[in-house]
C-alpha cells in the first residue's frame, strides 16, 4: 500500500463508500507553478465534518461520520483500494477451501496502538461480540453469513457455535453458511473490525485503542476530533500525514473556511455543499463531482398511524416531487429515485413507480382514510398527526418543506417538521419513536444484497421501520444459495419489488458526490 500524501485522502475517506463506478474522484490537473508545491510532504489535512461522530467502536458505528472515523482508527483483515480492488490488509495469508465456505486468515505481524500484539482472538471476540443481541450492534446482520451467526443472535445456540475460531495467536478460521462472492468485501466493512479482546469491559470512552494508520490526538465533541499518525500500524511507512482535523462546521461556515485556505476538503462524503452554493461552484469550476452508489429515503414506522395502512405509505411515496428536489434543491447532478438499489448495480429492469403522480397519491389516500374509519366505526374523524423527523442542516430543512408542501398540496394536511440535533434524531431511529424520518443508504461494498440486506429482518439494526416480510427474507436467502449469477440477480430483483410494493421506506433520490478540495 503506497500512498502519495495527496493521494491519501481519497485512499482513507473517499473509498470508504463504493461508487457506482468503483472510481476515484477526479483529481484536477497540476501545473507546472503548482509541482514544487505539491512535492513537497503534507504533514497536516483538514477535512470538514457537518456532524460529530457518535462512536469510535467500529461495532457500532452507523453515522456515516463515525463509520470514516472507524476506518482511520482500525483495520481488518481486507481492504478495498481507490479503484475498487480488494486485497489483504491485517491478514497476510489467506486459504479458501474448495467449497468456498471455509476462510482460513494468517496474520501479519502488528500492534495495537498500545504496543500489544493483534491476534486472531482479537477478532473472534469482536465478531461475537457483535452477535450478542445485548451489545445493540446495528450492523450485526452483516455477520449473518458466517456460519450460526443467525442462530446465535437469535439465541438458538451457545457462541461457542459461531463459524470463527481463533486456532492460534496468527490464524482465524471463518466458516460460512453458504458460499458469498462478496465476502472479502465485507471484511474491509467496519463492524468486521477488530477491538482489543483484553478491553471486553473498557467503556466507550476508553475505547482508544486501534491497529489502523491513525489514533485519536483530541476529541472535542461537537467540536472538532483531531488524529495523528500511529507510529505502532504496520504499514506506518506507508503514511505520510502526520496529523488529519476534522472540525465540525455548518455547511456555510465550511466552504467559507476552505475558501479562506483554513480547509482542504469539504463537501462529500463527509460533509456538504450548501445548496445555494452549488451553482456558484459550478460557474467558479470549484465543485468536483464523482458518481456515488447511494440513496435518500424516507424511512416509515409501520407500527405507527396512519402508516399501519400500505396504502397511506403508497400515497405519500407517490405524492413526492422527486425532479423538483434534485433540481431545485440539490442541483448537483443527484437524480429521482424510483427504486431503492441504485441503477448503476444494474438489478431492476424497470421504475416501480413513477415521479409525483398526485392524482393516484389522492385516490390512495383516500382509500387508505375510508379503511381506517370503516375499522374505526366511524363517519368521520381527524388524521392522526403526521411528523417528520431529520438531522438538522441546512440541505435537509429544504428538503424537508419540499416534502411538507408535496403533502399539503396532494392531501391537505399540515405535516409538522421536527429537525433534531443528530444525536437526539439517531436515537429517535434506533428506539423507533419516530413517525417518518429522513435517512439515506450509501453502498459499503458493490453489491445489490448490501442495500437490501438492511431490511431482510425487524430486528436488524439498520432496519428501524418495523417491517418484515417472509417472503423478502426467502428471497433473500434464496439469493445467498445460489450460485448463478443470473438467477441470483432475479432473486435480488424479486426482493426489491417486495419491498417497493409495501413501502416502508420511500425512495428520493440517488446521490452523487459533490466536494470541493485542495
Amino acid at each position: 500500500m503506497k500512498m502519495q500524501s495527496l493521494k491519501i485522502l481519497s485512499c482513507l475517506l473517499i473509498v470508504s463508500f463504493v461508487s457506482c463506478k468503483n472510481q476515484e474522484p477526479p483529481v484536477p490537473e497540476i501545473t507546472p507553478d503548482q509541482k514544487n508545491q505539491t512535492a513537497q510532504t503534507v504533514k497536516e489535512a483538514r477535512i470538514a465534518f457537518n456532524e460529530d461522530a457518535t462512536t469510535i467502536d467500529p461495532r457500532k458505528a452507523r453515522s456515516l461520520n463515525s463509520i470514516n472515523i472507524a476506518r482511520l482508527l482500525f483495520e481488518g483483515l481486507a481492504q478495498i483500494d481507490s479503484d475498487g480492488n480488494t486485497s489483504l490488509a491485517s491478514a497476510k495469508a489467506l486459504q479458501i477451501s474448495d467449497d468456498q465456505k471455509i476462510y482460513t486468515f494468517t496474520l501479519k505481524d502488528a500492534a495495537w496502538s498500545n504496543g500489544e500484539p493483534v491476534t486472531a482472538k482479537d477478532f473472534e471476540y469482536s465478531w461475537k461480540s457483535s452477535l450478542d443481541p445485548k451489545f445493540g450492534a446495528p450492523n450485526a446482520y452483516q455477520l449473518f453469513v458466517i456460519e450460526n451467526a443467525k442462530a446465535a443472535y437469535d439465541g438458538k445456540v451457545a457462541p461457542d457455535a459461531i463459524g470463527v475460531r481463533a486456532l492460534d495467536d496468527k490464524t482465524l478460521e471463518v466458516r460460512l453458511e453458504n458460499p458469498t462472492p462478496y465476502f472479502m468485501q465485507l471484511l474491509a466493512f467496519h463492524p468486521f473490525f477488530p477491538v482489543p479482546a483484553a478491553q471486553k469491559n473498557a467503556k466507550e470512552g476508553n475505547l482508544l485503542i486501534g491497529n489502523g494508520p491513525f489514533i485519536i490526538k483530541e476529541w472535542k465533541h461537537a467540536f472538532e476530533i483531531v488524529l495523528q499518525k500511529n507510529s505502532t500500524y504496520h504499514n506506518a511507512k506507508a503514511i505520510t500525514l502526520e496529523q488529519i482535523r476534522f472540525p465540525i462546521l455548518d455547511e456555510t461556515t465550511a466552504l467559507n473556511m476552505f475558501e479562506g485556505g483554513e480547509l482542504d476538503w469539504t463537501g462529500s462524503p463527509v460533509s456538504l455543499i450548501p445548496p445555494d452554493a452549488i451553482a456558484t461552484c459550478k460557474k467558479e469550476h470549484t465543485l468536483k463531482t464523482a458518481p456515488a452508489a447511494g440513496t435518500q429515503i424516507i424511512r416509515i414506522n409501520i407500527e405507527k398511524a396512519p402508516f399501519t395502512n400500505e396504502k397511506m405509505r403508497r400515497a405519500f411515496c407517490y405524492a413526492v416531487d422527486r425532479q423538483g428536489i434534485c433540481q431545485h434543491i440539490m442541483q448537483g447532478g443527484h437524480f429521482p429515485a424510483t427504486s431503492f438499489v441504485p441503477p448503476c448495480m444494474k438489478l431492476a429492469k424497470n421504475n416501480y413507480f413513477q415521479d409525483a403522480t398526485a392524482e393516484k397519491a389522492k385516490a390512495l389516500f383516500s382509500e387508505a382514510r375510508e379503511e381506517e374509519l370503516s375499522q374505526k366505526q366511524e363517519s368521520k374523524a381527524t388524521l392522526e398527526p403526521v411528523v417528520f423527523s431529520y438531522a438538522s442542516n441546512e440541505r435537509n430543512q429544504k428538503i424537508a418543506l419540499s416534502l411538507q408542501q408535496n403533502w399539503k398540496a396532494t392531501f391537505g394536511i399540515d405535516v409538522i417538521l421536527d429537525p433534531c440535533e443528530s444525536k437526539i434524531f439517531y436515537e429517535k431511529i434506533s428506539k423507533k419513536t419516530y413517525q417518518l424520518a429522513l435517512g439515506s443508504w450509501i453502498a459499503d461494498f458493490n453489491d445489490p444484497v448490501n442495500f437490501l440486506s438492511v431490511f431482510q429482518y425487524k430486528n436488524n439494526g439498520t432496519n428501524n421501520t418495523q417491517w418484515e416480510n417472509s417472503a423478502y427474507i426467502q428471497c433473500l436467502q434464496e439469493a445467498s444459495c445460489e450460485a448463478n449469477p443470473y438467477k441470483r440477480a432475479q432473486k435480488l430483483a424479486e426482493a426489491e419489488a417486495i419491498l417497493m410494493t409495501e413501502l416502508p421506506i420511500i425512495p428520493i433520490y440517488h446521490y452523487v458526490y459533490n466536494y470541493v478540495k485542495n
